[in-house]
């Protein structure tokens, strides 16, 4: 399962596994942060785009945040917006949709 964390702002937030036994990542759009285990406890991230990988329904909580949900794994990503585009520089549509494509396949 994939989940998009867009931070519009620099914020905290937790992210809370549907199962103690889910492993749970999170990765940057700019490669800065690739957290291998996260579980219940709170992360500063700065304004940005954020991959979660999980194999369940994570909770997310945090203010200034838009999520965004991939049931299934073999889903294309939807097309960003220009506000989702404008949250990364140097970002594009197609790079964001890589980002989230490249996951696909990745266990975790």
């Amino acid at each position: 399962m994939r989940t998009a964390i867009y931070a519009l702002n620099d914020t905290t937030v937790t992210i809370r596994p549907s199962s103690e036994t889910d492993h749970v990542s999170l990765t940057s759009y700019n490669g800065q942060l690739n957290s291998a285990a996260v579980m219940d406890k709170p992360i500063a991230l700065p304004r940005g785009i954020y991959l979660v990988r999980s194999k369940s329904e994570v909770h997310i909580s945090g203010a200034d945040i838009k999520i965004e949900i991939s049931l299934r794994d073999k889903d294309e990503w939807p097309e960003p917006t220009i506000a989702v585009i404008e949250l990364e520089k140097g970002a594009t549509g197609k790079s964001i949709r890589a980002f989230f494509s490249i996951a696909k396949d990745i266990d975790v």
